[in-house]
């Protein structure tokens, strides 16, 4: 059975309507406020009730969340359609409705068959009831303010999900908007001005007697709706396929700049020094014997590509700042912050197929403990982290320790589980355990690709001792004694 179109539904309605006898009556006005997500279309709809002859407001999401309920959760677009034009058509007269959040492609379908049907009614009835006039108030609104926006309305609400409502609405409205301008005259609104421009504007069109008008076929007006579409497609581009590295840039763009950003980079230098990347050397057949007999021999998961960024995380008594190699910083809150002085973490930052964020941490640091070797580090870190997740939910962190060389470690694996997630490792780095925060020049990491030719998983267990039983290397659970105590 072929499914019914918004068409069909209408006048199924309207048949049923006339089957119950129902005196048809309609709004003398209608207002449709269409916008992105944040861009005001709920304040501007107060607005019209408050500054104009409006007296009405009907929210789309309330019909929507009405059928969810009367269909125990399912959700049916039919009867939205339905309730929709028995809401309409019972109206009483002299109703002047604002219809908010008006972004469905088949309640579109129905504006001009309830036009029409509103006209034969006006013919047939009094000629002293007023004909219905239709009023279009459509905004505009960039991705980043509406993102804004959102997360300012919301504090708990994530960047990846305010950019998901955002990509929602994109998608849906640019199909209602394409619809209505082929049918009805408007001209949109630049919704990401102040919103008492936003609000002069929108009062100068909804005046307009043009505004919401029928079109009428004629090469001029399809002249006119060919460079409308050029114009909507300014408005919605078709979107570029983005690296990694540049939806992970887009992503952090909505977290606060940190203030007085060379400030804190003097800070992180005076305290840890001017050169923070990771002291990293190549492993060939050469330098496989000085490591082994270096000392004992720790481990770590090496991860490189564009997947996965450099950053740090500074952490103060007043501040958390995520800082980028090249000094970008980004403010997260935290909903409190350690005793513990200036603490530096290094680590990666993955942007995840859900388009969410995660910070692998590889390394910490603070004032106190830089004279600390690996295992040390290693409980620090376990602390730092547990700390971190606990008073911010922004971006997760998940640890990459160093451990001894173990038979059973996953080796020659594009991809290893921390915890929850799994993310891409090129290979291993192999640190005496003496070795300093991201190591030094003198006693650097080794670098050991899955897909080195010269050295293999072989040659790594042949020559490095295998740790059966490493108690010096025991890693503490975190406690609920915290970094803060």
């Amino acid at each position: 059975m072929p499914r019914k179109t918004a068409q069909d539904t209408f006048f199924d309605t309207i048949t049923q309507m006339r089957k119950e006898n129902i005196e048809f009556t309609y709004p003398e006005k209608i207002l449709f406020v269409i916008g992105a997500p944040a861009s005001g279309k709920t304040t501007l709809s107060k607005y019209f009730l408050d500054e104009f002859d409006y007296n009405q407001i009907l929210e789309i999401r309330t019909l929507c969340n009405n059928v969810v309920a009367k269909n125990k959760g399912k959700f049916e677009m039919g009867q939205v359609v339905a309730d929709f034009v028995r809401f309409i058509f019972t109206s009483k007269p002299g109703t002047k409705l604002v219809v908010d959040d008006f972004a469905s492609v088949s309640l579109g379908h129905t504006l001009l068959l309830i036009y029409k049907a509103a006209e034969l009614i006006h013919e047939q009835g009094s000629k002293n009831t007023p004909k219905m006039q239709y009023r279009f108030c459509i905004l505009t609104l960039e991705e980043s303010y509406s993102v804004k926006r959102q997360m300012v309305r919301d504090p708990q609400m994530l960047p990846q999900d305010a950019m998901h409502h955002y990509e929602k609405f994109r998608k849906r409205s640019a199909q209602v908007i394409n619809f209505l301008y082929s049918k009805f005259n408007f001209s949109m609104i630049d919704g990401n001005l102040e919103p008492d421009k936003v609000q002069h504007l929108a009062k100068l069109e909804c005046s307009d007697d043009q505004n919401g008008t029928i079109k009428h076929n004629s090469k001029k007006k399809s002249q006119q709706r060919a460079y409308e579409r050029f114009r909507m497609k300014q408005y919605f581009p078709k979107r570029k396929q983005q690296s990694a590295s540049q939806m992970l840039k887009a992503a952090l763009k909505y977290l606060d700049l940190t203030d007085n950003p060379k400030k804190v980079k003097q800070t992180i230098v005076q305290l840890f020094g001017n050169d923070l990347g990771r002291k990293l050397k190549n492993m060939n057949q050469q330098n496989v014997d000085t490591i082994q007999k270096n000392n004992t021999i720790r481990v770590q998961y090496h991860i490189k590509g564009p997947s996965a960024q450099d950053f740090f995380l500074f952490v103060t008594q007043s501040q958390c700042i995520l800082t980028d190699t090249k000094g970008n910083m980004r403010e997260i809150p935290l909903d409190s912050y350690p005793k513990t002085d200036k603490i530096l973490m290094y680590g990666n930052l993955f942007m995840l197929r859900d388009g969410s964020l995660l910070f692998l941490a590889s390394d910490v640091c603070s004032h106190e403990t830089k004279e600390f070797n690996v295992d040390r580090r290693n409980n620090f870190l376990l602390k730092s982290v547990n700390f971190l997740n606990q008073n911010q939910k922004i971006i997760p962190i998940k640890m990459n320790l160093f451990n001894p060389l173990k038979e059973d470690l996953q080796i020659e694996n594009s991809k290893v589980r921390f915890n929850d997630v799994v993310l891409p490792v090129n290979g291993l780095i192999f640190v005496s355990k003496k070795a300093k925060f991201l190591f030094t020049k003198t006693d650097p990491g080794y670098v050991w690709t899955f897909s080195d030719p010269h050295v293999t998983k072989l040659t790594i267990f042949k020559h490095f001792r295998v740790e059966k039983d490493a108690h010096d290397a025991k890693i503490e659970k975190p406690s609920q004694n915290s970094i803060q105590e």
